[in-house]
C-alpha cells in the first residue's frame, strides 16, 4: 500500500459492497474521463509556467549553493523532463507550492 500514488473508494450496495476488478476499473476510468472532459482537470500546463517553475527550482539550487556550472545543464534537462511529463496545472501549483516553502525558509534561516 506504501508504493501506491493514491487511494481511491467506489460506493457500493451495502448488501454487496464488492467489485469484480474489471468494473472497478470501468468505474474508474468512467470517472476520469467524465471529469477531464466537464471540469479540465487534467489540463496541461502551459509552457510559460514550466520556465517559471524551472526559475524557481534554479532560484532554490542558488540558495543551497548548487555548483553554477551545473545550473545551465540542469535547467535545459529540468525544462525537457516537464515538458515530457507533460505536467497539468495542478502539480504545477503543487510544485511551485513546495519551491516557494523552501525558498522562504532557506531565506529566512540565512539571515540569521
Amino acid at each position: 500500500i506504501e508504493l501506491c500514488d493514491s487511494f481511491i473508494h467506489i460506493p457500493a450496495n451495502p448488501e454487496y459492497p464488492v467489485y469484480n476488478l474489471s468494473h472497478s476499473v470501468a468505474v474508474i476510468l468512467y470517472e476520469m474521463l467524465h471529469q477531464s472532459i466537464t471540469k479540465g482537470v487534467n489540463r496541461k500546463t502551459s509552457s510559460n509556467n514550466v520556465s517559471r517553475l524551472v526559475d524557481q527550482i534554479i532560484k532554490t539550487m542558488e540558495l543551497t549553493s548548487y555548483p553554477g556550472y551545473k545550473s545551465r545543464n540542469t535547467s535545459v534537462m529540468l525544462r525537457r523532463m516537464f515538458s515530457r511529463a507533460e505536467l497539468t496545472d495542478t502539480e504545477y501549483h503543487k510544485m511551485m507550492g513546495l519551491f516557494r516553502y523552501i525558498i522562504f525558509n532557506l531565506d529566512e534561516n540565512s539571515g540569521e
